[in-house]
């Protein structure tokens, strides 16, 4: 009898609607292809993630994908990992360490994303005729490489176009967090024109905030959820977004390993194309 394959999954936050969206398309991907998926919630804490990753080996699975909550802590035990010759994959935030061997990362152009991010915010603030504009960003672990990568592309864009950034701030990728920072946005810059917020539960977080002040200032998201696409469509604050298809990522992910399993080629690197949403093709986001 054929031995089912078994794959874990470590995922930095089952709080964080995007991982979510991973994760439920993993599982999707796994369910029907007959393969069990373990899976890991890390709650955000780097510790905890790397218990769980050397629980995966002691489990002997036959492959581990990972998004790592941030980009350097969990090398030691990727390297054990490797060691253990079980293929990795990882999903959404890369690793810094150029002694981490990996057979896959799927990984969204975050420097595109973040650019374009910034581009429709310069157009926005010169097509709205809005004077004395100021920007804030939200952003997510400072230590995860693809948040660094798209807080580059939206600072890069801001300076070209001489806007002003008067204020930015982690909110560890979490909603509660995210709606704190704002209020000391709000508080320091009343007037505030725009935020980035560098993914869609701070942006909703943000938005929250945003609500209660009675603010006018708007705010771009990233990542493409179903939440932020909804209240876009609203027509209140939350004005755009970045779509980076969590779930084509998480089917990748699986058919990826099965492939590295049945010894097929795959490639080193996957890059994600991200999309704009605003008001204009939100609806078809939403469908």
């Amino acid at each position: 009898m054929k031995k089912q394959l078994v794959f874990g999954y470590s995922t930095p936050s089952m709080q964080n609607s995007f991982w979510i969206s991973v994760t439920d398309a993993m599982q999707k991907a796994a369910h029907e292809n007959g393969i069990e998926l373990l899976i890991r919630d890390a709650a955000s804490d780097n510790a905890k993630q790397a218990a769980d990753i050397e629980d995966f080996i002691e489990q002997k699975v036959d492959a581990i994908l990972f998004t790592p909550y941030d980009s350097v802590s969990l090398s030691p035990s990727i390297k054990n990992v490797n060691k253990a010759g079980i293929p990795v994959i990882i999903v959404d935030i890369g690793m810094n360490d150029p002694e981490v061997q990996y057979d896959s990362l799927i990984i969204t152009d975050n420097l595109k994303g973040g650019s374009m991010a910034g581009q429709w915010l310069a157009d926005y603030i010169k097509n709205n005729h809005i004077q004395n504009p100021s920007v804030a960003t939200i952003e997510a672990q400072l230590g995860a490489q693809n948040a660094r990568e798209r807080h580059k592309g939206f600072l890069d864009v801001m300076q070209k176009n001489g806007l002003p950034v008067v204020a930015g701030q982690s909110a560890y990728s979490l909603r509660d967090k995210a709606m704190i920072v704002m209020e000391d946005f709000l508080q320091a810059y009343p007037n505030l024109t725009a935020v980035f917020a560098e993914c869609d539960d701070m942006a909703l977080g943000a938005l929250q905030a945003v609500k209660q002040a009675r603010a006018d200032t708007v705010i771009i998201g990233y990542d493409g959820n179903i939440d932020a696409c909804q209240q876009i469509a609203q027509g209140g604050n939350l004005i755009a977004d970045i779509d980076q298809q969590p779930e084509e990522m998480g089917r990748l992910a699986v058919e990826i390993a099965m492939k590295i399993i049945k010894g097929q080629t795959v490639q080193k690197a996957v890059v994600i194309e991200p999309v704009l949403i605003d008001r204009n093709n939100v609806q078809q986001f939403i469908k």
